[in-house]
C-alpha cells in the first residue's frame, strides 16, 4: 500500500520520481553553464558564477547528463521540507486563528494535524537525505 499515491502525494513529495527523456535532459543542461573555477552549475543567463562570483566565460561548458541528473536530485530533496514548512505555517495560522477567537476542538484537531503533518514530512526528508548518500 502506497500512501503517496493513495492520497496524489507523488508529484507534491516527489516530484523526480519522473522518469525524463533524452529530449528533456539536454533542453535541461542547456540552461545552465558549469563555472570553470568552482565547478558548480549556473543558470545561463547569469553572468559570473553564484557560488565562487567568477565571470562567465566566452566559450563556457554546459554541464554533463549526469551533473544535469545530480543536480535535479538535489533539488528535488528539498521538496518535503518546503512542504513541512507550509504544514507548519498553516499550523501556526490555526493556532492564531483560535488564540484571536475562542479555542475550539475542531481548531485544536487542525493544529495537531498540521503540526504532525509537518513532523512527517521533515522526518521524511531528512531520511531522503540521509539515503541519498
Amino acid at each position: 500500500m502506497n500512501i503517496k499515491k493513495i492520497l496524489g502525494l507523488d508529484e507534491i513529495i516527489e516530484p523526480s520520481a519522473k522518469k525524463m527523456t533524452e529530449e528533456e535532459i539536454e533542453a535541461e543542461r542547456k540552461r545552465f553553464w558549469r563555472c570553470p573555477k568552482c565547478h558548480e552549475l549556473t543558470e545561463i543567463e547569469e553572468k559570473m558564477c553564484w557560488k565562487c562570483y567568477a565571470d562567465k566565460p566566452l566559450n563556457f561548458e554546459h554541464p554533463t547528463t549526469e551533473e544535469i541528473k545530480k543536480h535535479l536530485k538535489i533539488n528535488a530533496s528539498a521538496t518535503p521540507f518546503v512542504a513541512g514548512g507550509l504544514f507548519l505555517f498553516l499550523g501556526f495560522l490555526a493556532f492564531l486563528r483560535a488564540w484571536v477567537w475562542e479555542f475550539d476542538i475542531i481548531d485544536l484537531i487542525f493544529i495537531g494535524l498540521f503540526l504532525a503533518g509537518s513532523a512527517v514530512l521533515f522526518i521524511y526528508g531528512l531520511y531522503r537525505k540521509i539515503s541519498d548518500r
